[in-house]
């Protein structure tokens, strides 16, 4: 019992940290209490594992909204659709509403794993390479049409991420190297992270420079939740739905993930509110609780690839899945029968936990209430140069991120008028669509 309060604390302490400081993800998190997951059982690591993921999309979700800073590639349409809102004095609203949603899924992602756990064994049987490409199709197509630019700009857009992601040597494909001109830094591709500032958080702060207004936050509290609640259970009905579901299932499929889980559920969103033109320019909050609300269904279920079919589908299950494997052990279904309760419970803990805490940091935030627009993107911007160094100094290439910053800063500025999005999201899903696509040329 003690070693699972342990794993609880470790988790949830983890989760807040690493959901607050940019580049300090989950994968990373893991590693740093490495060693001493290796001296526990399974059940301890799969509680603390699962307590860091959850807690984790909570605080993620915050920092992105209130500070426009990129936790992870996840935290893209809280930083879109939450941070306009910020802007717009609606902070509280979205945070609130984020984190109902958010905890609305979770539990259904529960509830759902208990049911279906009779046909998993049919379902993974069924998976196969064409069900992930045509996913990620779907996703890449409705980003393109319904990202509010020009479908031809929004193209253009999608294919620069794409350029920019196959940067550098590629081994899988054969050995060859991809625009390095001979540097040997990009040998190793770029990293997100100078990416997602330069080109996505640059356009979003140089959109707002011209705004002498300041910053109007009241925080949240327990009567706010409660009106939140019902605002959504009566209004928000629809997409809370099909948002959890949209999650929870792609986290059952493996090479998919919560990240595509949150984009897939994201668009949709977005492309129902534009058809039926609802859409809200200044923070669609109806489009932020549809991409929180699948992130968190999907936090739970993507672990069910990694025991059922042997297929971690994210870094951090691979990791966990490793050091299970490391301590002799063969996860199983009969293995996660056996943990499934306990690791429910933590799951459901850590919800609850996430959902309180993160509205208790949020009102330390309130001290940012009447600052200067200008003072505080300023302010933000330099910590995310400090952010972007120290990330990639680990690997001792501050430097090399700071030199591509610098270059593709001029880039974002100019094209600040448009939403960036479908570079992003050529950037983020090249990978995982390149490979399936290599895949299928395989079969062919």
């Amino acid at each position: 019992m003690f070693e699972l309060v342990l794993a609880f604390i470790v988790g949830s302490s983890l989760g807040v940290i690493s959901g607050i400081i940019p580049g300090l993800n989950v994968f990373v998190s893991i590693l740093l209490v490495f060693p001493l997951l290796l001296t526990w059982d399974p059940v301890s690591i799969m509680f603390m594992y699962i307590s860091l993921a959850s807690v984790h999309q909570y605080f993620g979700s915050v920092s992105a909204t209130v500070f426009a800073i990129p936790g992870s590639n996840t935290s893209l349409p809280a930083l879109q659709e939450g941070h306009s809102m910020f802007q717009n004095g609606r902070g509280s609203e979205a945070i609130m509403t984020a984190a109902i949603g958010s905890f609305i899924a979770s539990m259904f992602a529960i509830v759902l794993i208990h049911l279906s756990l009779p046909m998993l064994d049919i379902f993974y049987q069924m998976f196969n390479t064409h069900i992930q490409v045509f996913l990620l199709s779907i996703a890449c197509i409705t980003i393109i049409i319904f990202s509010g630019n020009k479908i031809w700009v929004s193209f253009l857009f999608w294919l620069a991420g794409n350029l920019l992601a196959m940067v550098g040597y590629h081994d899988f494909y054969g050995g060859w190297d991809f625009a390095t001109f001979g540097i040997n830094s990009l040998y190793a591709g770029i990293d997100l992270l100078p990416v997602m500032i330069s080109l996505f958080v640059v356009p979003v702060f140089a959109k707002a420079w011209n705004n002498s207004g300041k910053i109007e936050f009241d925080g949240v509290t327990i009567n706010g939740y409660v009106s939140a609640a019902r605002t959504m259970l009566t209004k928000m009905k629809s997409t809370l739905a099909r948002s959890s579901v949209i999650g929870a299932l792609a986290g059952f499929v493996p090479g998919v993930s919560w990240g595509l889980s949150t984009k897939l559920a994201y668009i949709t969103e977005l492309m129902l509110r534009k058809k039926k033109g609802t859409y809200n320019e200044k923070g669609d909050v109806h489009c932020l609780v549809a991409a929180e609300t699948s992130n968190n269904a999907g936090v739970y279920t993507s672990m069910v690839p990694m025991i059922f079919a042997g297929i971690p589908i994210t870094a951090s299950t691979a990791l966990i899945y490793n050091i299970l494997l490391f301590q002799g052990m063969v996860p199983t279904v009969a293995f996660f029968q056996s943990l499934y309760g306990t690791v429910m419970i933590g799951f459901a803990l850590s919800s609850i936990l996430g959902l309180f805490i993160a509205g208790k940091y949020v009102n330390f935030l309130k001290v940012f209430s009447g600052l200067n627009l200008k003072v505080f993107y300023s302010a933000i911007f330099v910590l995310l140069l400090v952010i972007c160094y120290t990330t990639a100094q680990k690997l001792y290439a501050g430097f090399d991120n700071m030199v591509i910053l610098a270059c593709l800063l001029p880039f974002g500025y100019l094209i600040r008028r448009f939403n960036t999005m479908p570079l992003i999201y050529g950037f983020v899903l090249h990978d995982i669509f390149l490979e399936g696509v290599y895949r299928l040329q395989s079969f062919y």
